[in-house]
């Protein structure tokens, strides 16, 4: 059998080159509240469809009187995800655009989904590979700025 390859060696290697020397690992698909009362929520959506609203039971539970008990559900299929409005009572929007009810939308890293007051960020850095999958229509600046308020938040 041949040797098994120490992590630290390349580690001890590379260690003059810094963050330069470790490959980045992509994320899979999240969801990050970026405005609204729960502000700074991540949810990584690891399992088939992640149903978000304002009952306890969501996988995220967005703080709102203006948001449904089950307001919209974002499923993984294989294609990527995509987001459906669950007969909402506000409606859903992505990138600005509304959803019809009952109706979903594919969702491209960089997307803004709008629920009632919140808007969260959808990221899947596995498609920021491909710059054409990047949410059309988006102010970039804006998301920018929030993203680094996001960032701020986090670090506390």
């Amino acid at each position: 059998m041949p040797p098994v390859d120490d992590p630290n060696d390349e580690l001890e290697r590379t260690a003059h080159l810094g963050d330069r020397a470790r490959p980045r690992q992509a994320h899979g698909p999240r969801l990050i509240v970026v405005d609204g009362a729960s502000r700074g929520k991540v949810v990584d959506l690891k399992t088939d469809e992640v149903v978000v609203g304002r009952k306890d039971d969501c996988g995220l539970v967005l703080d709102s009187p203006a948001v449904s008990k089950r307001h919209a559900v974002v499923r993984r299929n294989s294609g990527g995800c995509e987001i459906e409005d669950l007969r909402s009572t506000n409606g859903v929007r992505v990138n600005g655009r509304p959803l019809p009810i009952a109706g979903a939308s594919a969702l491209c890293h960089g997307d803004l989904v709008e629920i009632s007051d919140h808007r969260l960020l959808f990221l899947d850095e596995r498609d920021a590979l491909h710059p054409d999958t990047l949410g059309a229509g988006l102010d970039r600046a804006k998301i920018a700025a929030d993203a680094d308020d996001l960032f701020r938040l986090l670090k506390g």
